[in-house]
Parts: C-alpha cells; structure tokens; sequence
C-alpha cells in the first residue's frame, strides 16, 4: 500500500477548477490539460486531436465538417440521391423526356400525331390543319387544274416503232 502522505494529492487547474489524483496517480503527481491524474490529454481532444478544440466527425467521416461532402442532392448525408437529367432530386429522368424517348428533347406529338413533326404532315395548303386542301398542277391551293394560263403540252416526235429510231418526248408545264 502507499504511504498515506501519497494517497491522494490535489492539483488548481488554470480554469480554477480542483482535481484530486488518489493511489498510484498521486506518485506522479501530473495532471494533463483535459484534468485527468497522468492523462495524455486525449480525453478532451477533438478529432483533430487538439485538446478542447470540439471538432467532431461529420456524418461523411470528415473532422469538423458539415456533412456537404456526403449529402444527397435532397441535402441528406449519404442518402445518394443526385439530380437526374430533367434536373428532379432522385428522379428517374422521366418527366422531361420528349416524344422521342430522349431527355430534354423537348418534343412533343403536332396535331397530326407526329414527334416533333410541326404539323406540316397534316396540314393542307391553306394552313388549316386537316381542311385536306392541296395545290392544284397549276399551283392554286384547292384547285382543280382548270386555272392554268396555258394547258400542258406533251409532244413526241420521232420514229417510236421503227427498228432502231428512237423517241424524243417534250413536255412543258404550264
């Protein structure tokens, strides 16, 4: 057993507080900046191992940080969620997705059931969709071909049915 002058030794830390090291510790008589008889100060250490400093580890293991390292797009450490393409937290990438199955395509079906289609496919020569209206031969939207200035000419010269001739076709449009 220790002598009794050794059993229990009382030391003021600098922040007024009393500690009291008793049996073995009081031979040595130390204490460390955390106030523990014969410590090595880690008992108050931060993770960066600096005594009192209060740094922790975050939820994504750094010392004294704020959990962005690790945060999900919904700002969540370590929920993996991430932007998708249409820019959605943990989306699928489906609601922006054009007619076309791409993402961000921005098409979408026209009047006449076409992908990024504009209409044209079903809209007639009036620009009315589905009036069913085409130009005529003679360039009039709806006509009937009786409009023309001039009829057209079909000519052929030449000796079609004879061995060896051969055949000069002339057309002109109106």
């Amino acid at each position: 057993t220790l002598p009794p002058r050794f059993r229990a030794c009382m030391f003021i830390m600098a922040n007024g507080t009393t500690v009291e090291c008793t049996g073995a510790a009081a031979l040595v008589g130390m204490v460390d900046t955390c106030g523990v008889c014969n410590g090595n100060g880690s008992a108050c250490a931060g993770c960066d191992g600096v005594p009192w400093s209060g740094r922790k580890f975050d939820a994504c293991g750094i010392c004294g940080g704020d959990n962005s390292t690790c945060s999900g797009c919904d700002g969540r450490p370590n929920s993996l969620l991430v932007f998708d393409a249409c820019g959605v937290c943990g989306g699928d990438s489906s609601s922006c997705v054009g007619c076309d199955g791409i993402a961000n395509s921005r098409k979408v079906l026209d009047a006449c059931g076409v992908c990024g289609g504009g209409n044209r496919s079903c809209t007639g020569c009036d620009g009315v969709l589905r009036s069913g209206l085409k130009l005529d031969s003679c360039g009039n939207c709806g006509g009937n071909d009786s409009s023309c200035a001039l009829p057209y000419l079909v000519e052929v010269t030449g000796e079609v049915c004879r061995g060896g001739g051969g055949a000069k076709l002339r057309w002109q449009a109106p």
